[in-house]
C-alpha cells in the first residue's frame, strides 16, 4: 500500500512540475507575440499637404496626439484615445481646408474614429498587452492611409501622373490583345 502511494504521489509532483514548464513557456509566447506586433512606419505628408494641414489647427492637435499615442505606455492608452476621440469630434465640428475637403479624407477619419472606439471599448473588456499593441497597429494603419490621401488630395498631380501612366499602360495593353483580323 505504501508503495502504491509513494508512486501515486511521485507522478501528482512529475504532473505538477511539467505544467508549470508548459506555463513558462506560455508566458514566453505571449511575451514573443507582443513583441512581434510592429507599428506600421509613419508616413510623411508632402509639403502641400502640410501645408494645407498647418491651417488647420484641430489637425495639428490630432497629429500631436497620434504621436503621443506611439510613445503612450499601456497604462496610459485609454486616456490617449479618450483625448484623441475628443478632437476628433471638434473636427468633425471644423470646417476642413477647402483643399482637403474631400469625401476620401472624410471616410479616412472615419475609419480612423472607429478603431477608436474599438480600442475605447478594450478597456471594458480588460484587454491585455498584446490586445492593446494590435488596436494601435490598425490605428497607425488608418492614420498612414489618410496620410496618404491628404497627400493625393493636397496634389492632384500625384493622380493626374498616375492616371496618365495607367492610361498609356491601357493603350499599350490593347494593342496586345487586339486579334489579328487577317486571320480567317
Amino acid at each position: 500500500m505504501k508503495k502504491c502511494f509513494l508512486v501515486l504521489s511521485f507522478l501528482a509532483v512529475l504532473v505538477a512540475c511539467n505544467s508549470k514548464q508548459e506555463n513558462k513557456t506560455t508566458q514566453t509566447q505571449v511575451k514573443d507575440t507582443i513583441a512581434a506586433i510592429k507599428m506600421p512606419q509613419e508616413l510623411a505628408l508632402t509639403d502641400r499637404a502640410r501645408n494645407a494641414t498647418d491651417e488647420w489647427t484641430n489637425y495639428k492637435e490630432f497629429e500631436n496626439e497620434m504621436d503621443n499615442l506611439s510613445k503612450t505606455a499601456p497604462s496610459d492608452f485609454y486616456t490617449t484615445i479618450s483625448s484623441l476621440l475628443k478632437i476628433e469630434v471638434e473636427m468633425e465640428q471644423d470646417t476642413m481646408p477647402k483643399v482637403l475637403d474631400e469625401t476620401s479624407v472624410k471616410t479616412r477619419f472615419l475609419v480612423i474614429k472607429t478603431y477608436l472606439l474599438e480600442a475605447l471599448s478594450l478597456e471594458e473588456f480588460k484587454a491585455n498587452e498584446h490586445q492593446i499593441n494590435a488596436q494601435k497597429a490598425k490605428i497607425f494603419t488608418a492614420y498612414n492611409s489618410l496620410k496618404e490621401d491628404l497627400n493625393d488630395v493636397a496634389d492632384p498631380k500625384i493622380i493626374d501622373d498616375f492616371l496618365k501612366d495607367e492610361n498609356q499602360f491601357i493603350k499599350r495593353d490593347s494593342t496586345i490583345t487586339q486579334p489579328n483580323q487577317n486571320i480567317p
